[in-house]
């Protein structure tokens, strides 16, 4: 299973479902966490269209795509959460907007959106987002970042560094014995090394 994954390099939809698919059903607990990985990070449709693969789509049952579903949305919720936070200063002014001209106009730019923070996942993959956060060596910054306080949060590139690790690590895939036992909470990433080996 990983010697065919390395080796054609899957870059479609049906190609990390076909993968996915083929892990589950001989059991390959490893490929079938890689695979799920790939989904997650790389996929942005709904993952209902697995149903219709050939041949495999019977292997996608509700808890399958649920688990896939709600590991995902859990990733973004993070992200969506966490990444409009680096470099707002605190002020205790109802509705400030702590607003740095120079450093939105950057973000907007590395993410080349219109506003921040965007929708990012009317365009953005978990994977393509992890890509963009790792990619800033400068920041832009302007002074002052809030007009109550004339505070500028300290900010680096280590900063949207950590946060892409973090997401990695929060998107290692799905555990393949709990997704058959339909036993954990899909949104945490299970750990337990005795659900590492072939099941």
């Amino acid at each position: 299973m990983a010697r065919y994954s390395s080796q054609r390099g899957a870059t479609t939809f049906e190609d990390y479902g076909l993968i996915t698919a083929t892990a589950y059903i001989f059991g390959d607990s490893s490929a079938f966490r890689s695979a799920t990985n790939r989904l997650i990070t790389h996929v942005r449709e709904p993952y209902s269209g697995m149903r219709n693969l050939p041949q495999m789509g019977d292997v996608f049952s509700p808890q399958l795509l649920l688990a896939l579903t709600e590991l995902r949305e859990a990733v973004r919720g993070k992200i969506t959460k966490e990444l409009p936070q680096i470099g707002m200063p605190e002020c205790d002014v109802k509705f400030c907007n702590n607003h740095d001209e120079a450093y939105y106009s950057w973000l907007i730019d590395e993410f080349e959106v219109k506003y921040w923070p965007p929708n990012l996942w009317d365009d953005f993959s978990i994977a393509s987002v992890v890509r963009i956060l790792r990619q800033p060596d400068t920041i832009q910054r302007d002074s002052p970042s809030c007009v109550h306080t004339s505070a500028i949060s300290g900010v680096s590139p280590a900063d949207f560094q950590h946060l892409a690790t973090d997401i990695v690590e929060a998107s290692r895939g799905l555990c393949l014995r709990c997704v058959k036992e339909d036993r954990a909470d899909h949104a945490q990433s299970c750990i337990l090394p005795e659900h590492s080996e072939r099941y």
